[in-house]
């Protein structure tokens, strides 16, 4: 072998390695995983909620909420371009039209980052869940416009 092909090898071996070891390191890091966001939307959201992300998808959550819904703002860099045209089509909407829908009769559960969860709160929102992870950081907000039926 030719030293250019070992070291595209060692290249190769060496970012295997990498990824592998942060696949491993996500497993046990809440901080990088939705564990806590699926199993809060799991226990809080009720089969005829609306559930809804404010500007983002977090990575894994579309496939623990399958009926899952994204408000964006114009084209945000948060939303998985493959999700957006093929599992989700027809799941993203304008942010006004879910200011609408949060007046509206039926009960929203919504997942957003603390600066976009504030209007919601403000609006009469209840904080369902606090601080949780959706990549990196910890500041995912999950907050109800009205409490669910008993």
């Amino acid at each position: 072998r030719t030293p250019r092909a070992r070291l595209a090898g060692l290249a190769v071996a060496a970012a295997s390695l990498w990824w592998g070891l942060d696949l491993t390191a996500a497993h046990f890091d809440d901080r990088r995983s939705p564990r806590a966001l699926a199993a809060t939307l799991v226990r809080e959201a009720g089969p005829d909620d609306l559930v809804v992300c404010v500007d983002l998808l977090p990575q894994g959550l579309r496939f623990a909420q399958p009926g899952l819904w994204v408000a964006v703002a114009g084209k945000q860099p948060e939303i998985v371009e493959p999700w957006a045209t093929k599992d989700g089509a027809g799941r993203l909407f304008p942010l006004d039209a879910l200011a609408a829908m949060w007046d509206g009769p039926r009960r929203i559960v919504l997942v957003a980052r603390e600066k976009k969860a504030a209007p919601w709160l403000a609006r009469g929102g209840r904080e369902l869940a606090r601080n949780l992870s959706g990549a990196q950081r910890s500041d995912l907000y999950v907050v109800e416009n009205r409490p669910r039926a008993p």
